[in-house]
Formats: C-alpha cells, structure tokens, sequence
C-alpha cells in the first residue's frame, strides 16, 4: 500500500487556524460541503443570494450544479461568472458593457448569448430549452465573488440586490420566482488576496455567508465513486486520507480535492494497456499535487496499487473499514482482499506482534465482513505458514493460534468468531 504521514487523519478537515479565528470572529462556524449545499439551496429557494465561503478545492464551485439541478421539479439554466475575471471579459463570465449611440449601456453579441437571450426566452416563452431540456428558471452563479475589482464588485453588488446587470432588466424575473443568485469565495485570510467584503455592512445585508470546512475524505470518498473517478485516486485516498487536501506550507504546491478529480482525468486519459511513461505522468501529477505526492502516486498507478492496507484492518473504524471493504469487492478487488487475508495470518502468527484482546477482536470483525469463501483462507494460511517454521518457531506460533482463537472466542465479538469457526467447519465438511 502507498502509506505517506497519517499525523493528521484523526482530524482530515482540520481547519486553518487563521480561518478559524475568522470565523469565530464573525460568529460563525463552518458546515461540510453537504451541509453547505443544502443550506444554499434553501437560502436561494427563499429568493436571498448564498455566498459559499471556504478553501479552494473544498466543492464551493461544484455546488452551482447541485443547487441548480435541485432547486425545483425541474433543473434550472445555469449561468457562472467570474467576479476575478475583468468585467469586460465575457468569454470568461462578465458582462460586456458597450454605451449606444446615444449613451445608454448595451451589451455586446457575446453578452446577449450569454445573459441577455436566455434571459428574453425566460421571459417570453416561461423556460429555457436546450438540447431538448426545458429549463423553468435561470440561477445565476458568481464564483470567486471577493476576488473582483472595485468596479466588478459595483456591478456585482446591484446585480446581487436589484437582480439587474446593466442593459438586462430581471427583477421581474425574480420576483417570480425565476431567477436567483448565489456566489461563491475564498476566506479573507490564510493567504487569499481578495476583497474584505464582510468589513462592508451593506454586503453583509445582501449575503447569507455559509462557511464550508474542508472536505472529510470520507464524505469525498463516496462522492468521488458516485462521480466515477478514476480507481486508482479512490484507492489513493483511502489510504492516504490526509492527503486529500493537506495544508498549505508557504507557497508549496499541495492538492486539493479539485486537483485529485483532474488528476482522475489525466490518469483516466493516458493510462491504458501497454502505457509506460511514467516518467512524464509523474511530471504532470507534480503540478498538480507537488513532487512528493506526484510521485508516490505515479508509483501507486504504475503498481496497481489497490485496496485496503493491513493498517487499515488493524487500527481504522470498523465503519470505515467495512464501507472500504465493500468498494473493494464492487471494484473487483477479490485478489486483493485474498493477499490482505494472507499477510493477516502471517501477522498474527508473527511472535513479535503483541497477542492482545482488541487484535483478537479486529481479526474477528475483519473475518465477519469479507466473503465466505475467503474467510477460509485466513485459517489454511495460517496452516501453510506453520508448515515452512522449524519445530521451534512452529511450536511457538502454535501456542499463538490457540490464545488468538480464546482470546477472539471470549472477546467483544465472541459471537461472530464461534460462527465463523462453525462457518468454516461446515464449509470443509462440504
């Protein structure tokens, strides 16, 4: 297994201490990006605009899609600008703004494709219809809100509270509950440079913040399999869960849970039967993760490094470690779980390894969750490793499978290890 520095897996989404101090500051507390989506959902819902306030990577962005798909019986339209952007660059999300022969703001043919036409067809036609897809309302998504200029933040702000771009009128629209807004932003500490638009009382009014915590490798973990990432990341993570989105030091470059599904994509594009540059794989993963991690992870994919680690078993909740476990086995991961079975017996029988109640224990639950016809396999590989002993050692390590099977018959799962035994009995009785 790829195995890096787990110091702070106990607590993955750790917040900076900076970002703490800001949000204790404000009265505030940070959610999860679920949490957080569904109060941004029901922030838009009521007709006021969210800003999703937190780290890069942490699924502020993502949330757009989630809140549009989900904002009524029907998915919205959605449509992303970007304050950072200068606000005459359209291609990149910011209206056009051009003054007419007679000096009245207008918007250029890029911005009417963008902002005005689908705005005109809400309101003439009552939706939106693409590809087929009628779409009932627009949302309107402003990321990186506090990165914009003074003059971007003007627009902005009125667009925010009057529902209004200059030259295309919407709050009609709003008030029928067919258009909204939400913006997205990084905290006004821990290195971002952006805009303290919370010392602002008239923004503080207009925006509902919503802090969002770093992302729990767990919660990340089922998102990323629901997505369909690539396997290689998911087994990655589980096993380095710190890694997901470590802290920055300086200016080090460090992933992001963002960074890990583009480099589901690289990986995905490139690695397929018969590839073997490595070489400029890991140089593509170090910009995106830094050197050290894009190398142990180049290593990680050039191994078929999968599953779950005996770490794991050891010393990972018995939750966690069943719901990885059940990834494994949807992943065709049999082989896996077998060689896993394998270097357990070859632990237990180790006389260096301390014989203790709660190893009894985890080798008992471990045994419970896996396939039948594997848990076998624990008790003949104990079998092989003793016959390859001299009379010493096996002498030894026969006395350890004997306290192992008290031990576990008389533990916190004494239960579950009789009708393993039981199991097993059966099964070579058949």
């Amino acid at each position: 297994m790829s195995n890096l520095n787990t110091d702070n897996l106990n607590n993955p989404h750790h917040e900076d201490p900076e970002i703490q101090q800001y949000l204790e500051s404000r009265g505030l507390r940070s959610y999860n990006i679920t949490v957080a989506q569904r109060a941004a959902l029901a922030t838009v819902r009521a007709g006021d605009a969210p800003l999703l306030m937190g780290s890069s990577g942490t699924g502020k962005t993502a949330s757009a899609t989630f809140v549009a798909e989900n904002i009524g019986d029907a998915p919205w339209w959605l449509i992303t600008m970007m304050a950072a952007k200068d606000p005459q660059d359209i291609l990149q999300g910011m209206p056009l703004v051009k003054k007419d022969q007679y000096g009245n703001p207008k918007f250029n043919l890029a911005a009417i494709d963008k902002f005005a036409d689908p705005i005109g067809e809400l309101r003439d036609k009552g939706y939106i219809e693409r590809d087929g897809v009628q779409y009932p309302g627009v949302l309107f998504f402003i990321d990186e809100l506090n990165r914009g200029s003074t003059g971007t933040l003007q627009i902005l702000f009125d667009f925010i509270k009057t529902c209004n771009l200059p030259g295309c009128p919407m709050e009609d629209l709003h008030a029928a509950g067919k258009v909204r807004v939400m913006c997205a932003g990084n905290p006004p500490v821990g290195g971002y440079t952006v805009q303290k638009l919370h010392k602002d009382s008239a923004w503080d009014r207009v925006l509902v913040e919503i802090p969002v915590s770093k992302a729990d490798p767990r919660d990340w973990l089922k998102w990323a399999k629901k997505a369909g990432l690539h396997k290689s990341v998911l087994s990655f993570i589980r096993n380095n869960k710190d890694l997901l989105h470590p802290e920055r030091a300086g200016e080090k470059k460090v992933p992001t849970p963002a960074s890990w599904e583009k480099v589901s994509h690289i990986v995905a594009s490139n690695v397929k039967e018969g590839f073997k540059d490595y070489v400029a794989l890991e140089a593509s993963l170090a910009g995106l993760l830094g050197q050290d991690i894009g190398r142990s992870f180049a290593i990680h994919v050039k191994e078929g490094d999968a599953g779950i680690s005996l770490t794991e078993v050891l010393e990972y909740d018995e939750k966690v470690l069943k719901e990885n476990i059940e990834i494994t086995l949807q992943e065709g991961g049999t082989s896996i779980l077998s060689r896993l079975v394998e270097d357990l017996a070859q632990h237990v029988l180790n006389s260096k390894v301390k014989l203790s109640a709660k190893l009894a224990d985890r080798v008992t639950y471990f045994l419970s969750i896996i396939p039948k016809d594997t848990q076998g396999l624990f008790f003949s590989s104990m079998s092989i490793h003793l016959s390859t002993m001299d009379p010493t050692q096996r002498a030894l390590a026969k006395t350890r499978r004997e306290d192992l099977s008290k031990k576990a018959a008389s533990g916190k799962h004494g239960s579950l290890y009789r009708e393993l035994t039981v199991s097993i009995a059966e099964i070579k009785d058949a």
